[in-house]
């Protein structure tokens, strides 16, 4: 008996195991699937998974899932291996319920009695009654007789009594009065069910029943079980009355409603043979599909109407063909004959089964009834006529083609056939004549055929034969012999046209793999069909029209009829019957009775027209089954039950999942949605997903429909609110408001505050350029001064040189502060904390004030409680702090005024205040009294004006020791004001690199006639633009060395190319070449770079001495210097020079001859190979230090190790050094000129030896000899 012509199998791979334990349907038509391994829910599209997840009880007790059941509520229940869970709706998670025992039982049945009761049977710890949502055990004896815990099946009957089984002999059975027990020895009990009052018991291996008190076996049939052998594994009894039974591999049989006898159900499945298939389980859905459990395979599910579509395919009859069908004809007695490319002819039954394979011509490709109805078979080359039922076949003709591709006649006898390749011919089979028809053959009267391919051939209701070809359609008319011009048009340009048919009104329709197109006989035009888009995204190999007008067309993508009546195109895909969704074999059928064929990969697809159609039947309701968001689930909750959604402005990529949960054939629905009344979007076939990306913040109404047999189902609305960005709400704007006023006066406030610190910029940048342009003169101030101070004698004299003293003193402070400003905004001041004894200390800054007190009668008092105060502190930098607070309390306190210090100690702090009698300040000025250039207002007022340095430096000293500073008015009644210095104790707020312990002074420079030697046969070069700089100096040193001046670095440089010095002292800042950059051309030029030289500047700051002494200063002195300090660096520069005079330098010595050179040394052996191989090869333009390396004997980078080490230049620098001064030498000689030196030192290019040249000496070659001339 056949159920079902095809079911749809799903295999195990696309859930979670293919142990499959039971099948259950919920109350909104999801179908679980309880397997070893897991729980999974299925709506027609997609498989969800649930897993027990360790240490998470709101998830499955256990991945082993033994049973499932929907109750009369629609709640879920889930049997696992070790307990009970209920599947919870709202939260998308699992309930677990805890049972009354230790141990955790299994659960194999479960049953809902009409009194209420509901029972959950285990396998060997007994039944459970859940009450009051919890479970309680039932007592033994109150279901069974026995101890036996076993509860394999359960039932309650048409008259309330309880029927249990476990796992032997034994079937227990309570009613009102007592618990009654029958024994059967047919094998474990697989299922009870009721019938007409009896119930019968479903064994392993039979069936019993009980009627009326007695246990007896069966009356039913078996035979079609077969042998003894099989073994019954499942049993369900549908709503109709029917049994379905699975067995252990040996398939699905059925005992129909009043039936005794069991029939096998045969259903045809892809990818499975059900009659071998281990039928674990069965379960029915609401609308009467039967499911399958299949172990280890998958599942089933067979329709439980039948199948509109029929698949007649090789594969499931045991025949392995090697191509596909490439023609069929209709034979008599419903007989199909197809031809098989390479296998032969086959003739298939009205059942579909093949009942006959004749033998035909080798390379059969074409199989053709003609009206006459004479077979005929055409090969690759050839044509037979052909009787299949003997399989006799008889030559007819041969052609030069590639195949014999199609035929068709009017019905006088000739056959007209499609020679592809070379056009077609008209074949008579009476006198064996053929006429053939070419492209190529013009003819301005019959016209031309356009194209050789032809893949199908039609005549038409007025005896033309119509032509598809591989580029556009043609027309031929036999009855006067012409092609007609139609058919030709633009839109067929570049297009295949596969196949023909004829409407209703006379127009021709085209398959081609664009889709479909009409050719229109009113206006001889060809357009794309104008519904449903022509099909254009699918390719169309056949096209049939039904008795009824429909048209049916077999794509690459399932079979579509187009609905006369609806004007409609209707989608069918995918199961309903179909196996597959390919259709390109371009091979096709329609006979009277209104039977349509179609070949596919398999075999062929058939249907009856009228049938398929079918009744216009409404479709349910959508459900929203997913929804989520950038690929993970939206909400826990059930997305079925809601249609309002909320979503974040971040989380704007969305994706909605539907499904009418049509199991049967859900790839043949089409889904369209619209968003917010726009125009509807139709989604391919058999996608249930709507995308939608970057959604902007607002509300969005979706609305989705369903397409499915040309029937649309009700809309469904789903809403969905893009929540704004909070900045982009009301309260938001009006806080943007807010917020903008606030900018903008944070705007106008931040711009006076760059302009005020441009303006301190512009000031400190003027102060430095200042303090750059004083140190000069002050050195010319402070060292003839002091050398005053030593000689004066008279009294009077002494007075005014101290007064001098005092202020050009003064004036080096202020400088000195200015340059201590930059060195802390650079953070290039460093403390060098001393542990000092702050009594004394201050003590000896108020004596530097003293005298000033006294001129000016101020009382000058320094009070302080202990003799010894010890603070960690920099002594020069500190020094800072209270020189500037006595400095200004000074300037403030008027003549016979009060200046006050006092120190006091705490436990934790040492404060240090500085109190005058002066005018004091206003309280709001307090905190700016403090910041660089404020000039407070009673200043102003009284006229006193300074830098508006001091404060600001004394802060940023104070802090970078770790303590604070403060200004108020004095509180004592009295008029003035009152600086605080407080500072911690000890030294735990400092870094390990500022703290220095104290070690015994030692000389670092010596002083004294005595100490020095006579060096005044060297030679000194002073190099500065300030001429009495060079004076001072001179006059002061003169009598020890011989000093010369040049007013730049460019003079400088000349002049030490021409001349011999032993020193060079040289300012910074100079006119047309400065300072470091004569001290690197000194430097690069090894004719002197032996020479030492003192940097002698203005620039005082730490980036300027560190630029200097990478530039390879010997030493770096500020500007005011101190005289004996330059003597005592020059005399030890002098010394040096002294000692190391004639050590070799790699390009010294060079006057004479390069020969003379001479190397003294460990390394004398190198050397002498090295100047060896340069002397032998100095003149080679070729010669390079790859050359030399080889000379040697060693590798180029070992000599370029050696040659760093020996001479403290690379080896490329040595060789080209030593050719600069070959070719100096030469050139002072004047005995050849330029380009003769050029070539003799191993420059080929004269321009190129200038380059270098000057690069060198910093002068051209012409012009090094005009400054060597005599």
């Amino acid at each position: 008996m056949v159920h079902g012509q095809a079911g749809q199998f799903f295999p195990s791979e696309r859930f979670s195991s293919g142990l499959i334990n039971d099948v259950c349907q919920d109350k909104y038509g999801y179908i679980w699937i309880a397997t070893e391994n897991g729980l999974n829910k299925f709506d027609g599209y997609r498989f969800t998974t649930y897993l027990s997840l360790p240490d998470d009880s709101t998830t499955l007790s256990s991945n082993i899932v033994t049973r499932l059941y929907c109750d009369k509520k629609g709640q879920l229940w889930v049997g696992t291996r070790t307990g009970l869970s209920r599947y919870d709706y709202a939260s998308n998670r699992f309930i677990q319920y805890t049972f009354p025992t230790p141990n955790k039982p299994r659960i194999i049945s479960v049953l809902e009695r009409k009194n209420g009761e509901f029972l959950f049977g285990t396998s060997g710890m007994g039944l459970f009654e859940l009450k009051d949502n919890t479970l309680h055990k039932v007592p033994d004896g109150h279901t069974t007789q026995s101890g036996n815990w076993y509860f394999n099946q359960m039932m309650e009957d048409s008259h309330g009594r309880f029927w249990k089984c476990g796992y032997g002999e034994e079937i227990t059975m309570k009613d009102q009065h007592q618990v009654h027990q029958f024994f059967v020895q047919q094998g474990i009990v697989v299922k009870m069910v009721e019938i007409n009052g009896d119930i019968l018991v479903i064994r392993q291996h039979g069936i019993n029943r009980y009627h009326q008190g007695q246990m007896t076996k069966a009356d039913i049939d078996l035979t079609a079980l077969g042998d003894d052998n099989v073994v019954i594994s499942s049993a369900f009894q549908s709503r109709n009355g029917n049994i379905y039974i699975g067995t252990r591999g040996d398939g699905l049989f059925i005992l129909k409603k009043g039936s005794k006898k069991l029939e096998r159900v045969e259903c045809q499945l892809n990818g499975l043979d059900l009659n071998t298939a281990k039928i674990w389980c069965i379960y029915e859905d609401r609308i009467g599909n039967i499911w399958l459990g299949c172990q280890s395979k998958g599942l089933v599910m067979i329709p439980r109407i039948q199948p509109q579509f029929s698949s007649w395919s090789f594969s499931s009859q045991g025949y392995r063909i090697s191509s596909t069908i490439t023609s069929i004809c209709k034979g008599d007695q419903d007989m199909v004959w197809a031809v098989v490319q390479g296998n032969g002819v086959y003739g298939f039954d009205k059942r579909g089964h093949i009942v006959s394979h004749p033998a035909s011509p080798p390379s059969a490709e074409l199989i053709y009834r003609d009206r006459k109805k004479r077979y005929w078979i055409g090969t690759d080359k050839a044509l037979y006529s052909y009787d299949p039922q003997t399989g006799r076949s008889q030559y007819q003709a041969s052609f030069v083609c590639d195949k014999l591709n199609d035929m068709t006649d009017l019905g006088d006898g000739r056959l007209f056939i499609s020679l592809y390749s070379r056009g077609f011919c008209i074949y008579n089979p009476e006198d064996h004549s053929v006429r053939k028809f070419l492209a190529t053959e013009h003819d301005a009267v019959r016209g031309q055929l356009h194209n050789n391919w032809i893949m199908a051939m039609m005549p038409d209701r007025n005896g033309y034969i119509w032509m598809a070809t591989s580029a556009g359609i043609s027309c031929y008319d036999p009855q006067d012999d012409n092609f007609h011009p139609y058919g030709w048009n633009s839109l067929l340009e570049g297009t295949m046209c596969y196949s023909l048919c004829e409407t209703q009104n006379g127009d021709i329709l085209i398959g081609t793999d664009q889709g479909l197109f009409t050719y229109h006989l009113g206006d001889h035009q060809v357009s794309r069909f104008g519904y449903g888009e022509g099909l254009s995204n699918k390719v169309v190999g056949y096209i049939v029209k039904a008795n009824n007008g429909d048209i049916w067309c077999a794509t690459s993508m399932g079979i579509w009829q187009f609905d006369q009546q609806r004007k409609n195109f209707i989608g069918h895909v995918i199961g309903n019957g179909l196996t597959t969704k390919e259709y390109i074999n371009c091979v096709g059928m329609h006979t009277s009775d209104d039977m349509i064929y179609f070949a596919n990969n398999d075999g062929l697809t058939v249907f009856n027209s009228t049938r398929a159609t079918g009744c216009h039947k409404d479709l349910p309701p959508i459900k929203l089954t997913g929804f989520f968001v950038a690929g993970n689930p939206m909400t826990n909750g059930p997305v079925i039950e809601t249609d309002a959604y909320q979503v974040s402005y971040l989380d704007n990529s969305i994706t909605l999942e539907f499904s009418l949960l049509d199991f049967v054939s859900p790839d043949n629905i089409i889904y369209e949605y619209q968003i917010n009344g726009s125009k509807w979007i139709q989604k391919a076939e058999g996608e249930n997903s709507i995308q939608l990306n970057h959604l902007q913040p607002g509300i969005y109404k979706i609305e989705v429909r369903a397409l499915s047999a040309g029937v649309y189902s009700e809309i469904k609305t789903i809403t969905v609110k893009v929540t704004p960005p909070w900045y982009q709400s009301t309260w938001a704007h009006i806080f943007y408001l807010l917020v903008g006023v606030l900018l903008l006066v944070a705007l106008v406030l931040s711009l006076r505050r760059k302009a005020h610190q441009r303006m301190d910029e512009e000031k400190m940048k003027f102060l430095m350029n200042a303090t750059h342009d004083i140190r000069s003169p002050l050195t010319l101030i402070m060292g003839p001064l002091a050398k005053l101070k030593s000689i004066a004698t008279n009294s009077e004299e002494q007075v005014y040189i101290d007064t001098i003293d005092r202020n050009a003193q003064r004036l080096m402070v202020l400088v000195n502060q200015i340059l201590d400003e930059r060195r802390i905004d650079k953070n290039q001041m460093q403390l060098h904390c001393r542990e000092t004894n702050l009594v004394e200390f201050i003590s000896g800054i108020c004596k530097l004030y003293q005298y000033n007190a006294n001129q000016r009668n101020i009382t000058f008092l320094f009070e302080h409680e202990k003799n010894h105060v010890l603070a960690w502190v920099d002594r020069i930098n500190f020094d800072k702090v209270i020189s500037n607070l006595l400095s200004n309390a000074f300037k403030y306190t008027f003549d016979g005024g009060e200046v006050k210090v006092v120190l006091r100690e705490t436990e934790k702090e040492i404060e240090i205040q500085v109190i005058d009698s002066g005018v004091g300040f206003k309280e709001e000025e307090a905190e700016r009294l403090f910041d660089r250039f404020y000039q407070g207002r009673n200043a102003d007022d009284l006229g006193m004006q300074g830098t508006g340095i001091g404060l600001n430096l004394s802060r940023s000293i104070t802090q970078m020791h770790g303590g604070k500073i403060k200004a108020t008015n004095r509180k004592d009644g009295e008029r003035g004001a009152c600086f605080t210095v407080t500072i911690p104790k000890g030294y735990g707020h400092l870094k390990p690199e500022q703290i220095i312990t104290d070690a015994p002074a030692r000389e670092i420079l010596s002083s004294g006639a005595s100490a020095r030697q006579a060096f005044h046969q060297f030679h000194i070069l002073v190099v500065d633009d300030d001429q009495e700089i060079a004076d001072y100096i001179n006059n002061e040193l003169g009598n020890h060395y011989k000093f010369d001046h040049a007013p730049n670095g460019k003079e400088a440089l000349k002049i030490l190319l021409t001349q011999q010095y032993d020193l060079v002292i040289s300012d910074v800042m100079m006119p047309e070449m400065d300072g470091l950059t004569l001290l690197k051309r000194i430097k690069d030029n090894p004719q002197i770079s032996q020479i030492p030289v003192i940097m002698l500047t203005s620039k005082a700051e730490v980036e300027h001495k560190l630029e200097g002494l990478k530039s390879g200063a010997d030493a770096y002195i500020a500007k005011p210097f101190s005289m004996e300090e330059l003597h005592i660096q020059i005399d030890n520069l002098i010394d040096n020079v002294r000692r190391l005079r004639g050590k070799f330098s790699g390009a010294m010595q060079q006057e004479e001859r390069v020969e003379k050179i001479q190397v003294k040394g460990n390394d004398d052996a190198l050397m002498e190979r090295v100047m060896h191989s340069i002397n032998a090869n100095l003149s080679d333009p070729e010669y390079n230090i790859d050359t030399l390396a080889a000379d040697v004997g060693i590798s180029r980078a070992q000599l370029h190790r050696k040659m760093k080490e020996i001479t403290g230049i690379s080896s490329g620098k040595f060789l080209r050094n030593l050719r600069m001064e070959q070719a100096a030498r030469l050139l002072r000689e004047s005995k050849v000129n330029v380009s003769q030196v050029a070539f003799k030192v191993g420059y080929a290019d004269q321009a190129h030896f200038s380059t270098a040249f000057k690069t060198h000496f910093g002068m051209s070659p012409s012009e090094y000899i005009e400054t060597h001339k005599e």
